[in-house]
């Protein structure tokens, strides 16, 4: 793909969705965001996934369950564009016929499909890639993290794979807990996909987050396919009508 079709979407605009409006009145200083592909997609709160590029095998697994699961209930799935977890979810989503919208840490214009996701449509039209930086602008640790905040916004529940005590994977997870979903200071639901092994006191930051109300922990991938959801039940709320573009 050489050639990107850049809509862009204005988020001062009074028709948009309220998370949208929440997000760009959060203090991120985003006014617009570039889009290629269906804008539509930016209208049903998804499925939210955030993990490392160096999962183990199990968090791989929870990630594809997590894109399998989106892609079941008809919500897109809402990730980063790295390899790992973001790749696996991603995949898992297209492979089961669903959507997927990739939200990217740098500017539009440095996107370029990867090899793991040709051979789905030749368009790739159940593939929407978002940015909410400058078209040109390079990837940081910083943007990385910034980015979560959209990927939050986008998302009706937010999984989060295999948290270590730093790093974006539980910075995703704290940024969850801080996102109204409706301009009510309601946190967004959170399900933090344990390792098998976890210790609370070797992870205080990671214990925090799991004793919150509003977090689902699961250890085995049928415990996530059904805490999805019902995580998507309930955040299913009457929102007046919307439009992007």
């Amino acid at each position: 793909m050489t050639t990107l079709d850049i809509k862009g979407i204005d988020l001062t605009a009074d028709h948009l969705p309220k998370q949208l409006h929440v997000f760009s009145e959060s203090g991120a200083g985003v006014a617009s965001l570039d889009l290629h592909g269906r804008a539509e997609l930016l209208l049903t709160a998804g499925v939210g996934l955030c993990g490392s590029r160096d999962a183990s095998a199990d968090g791989i697994a929870m990630a594809r369950v997590a894109g399998a699961a989106a892609a079941d209930l008809g919500v897109p799935l809402v990730s980063g564009y790295a390899r790992g977890v973001d790749t696996a979810g991603h995949v898992a989503a297209l492979s089961a016929g669903g959507s997927t919208v990739a939200v990217m840490a740098e500017g539009i214009e440095r996107f370029r499909l990867r090899e793991e996701y040709r051979g789905f449509d030749t368009e790739l039209d159940r593939l929407t890639v978002v940015s909410q930086f400058l078209p040109g602008t390079r990837w940081t640790t910083h943007r990385a993290m910034a980015r979560n905040a959209l990927i939050c916004a986008l998302s009706a529940v937010v999984v989060v794979v295999e948290p270590r005590e730093s790093g974006g994977t539980i910075a995703a997870g704290q940024e969850a807990l801080r996102t109204s979903r409706d301009g009510r200071k309601q946190p967004q639901l959170l399900i933090l996909a344990l390792r098998s092994d976890h210790s609370d006191a070797d992870s205080p930051k990671v214990a925090r987050l799991r004793h919150h109300e509003l977090v689902t922990c699961v250890e085995t991938t049928e415990e996530l396919a059904s805490a999805i959801k019902d995580a998507i039940v309930q955040s299913q709320l009457k929102r007046p009508a919307a439009r992007l573009l």
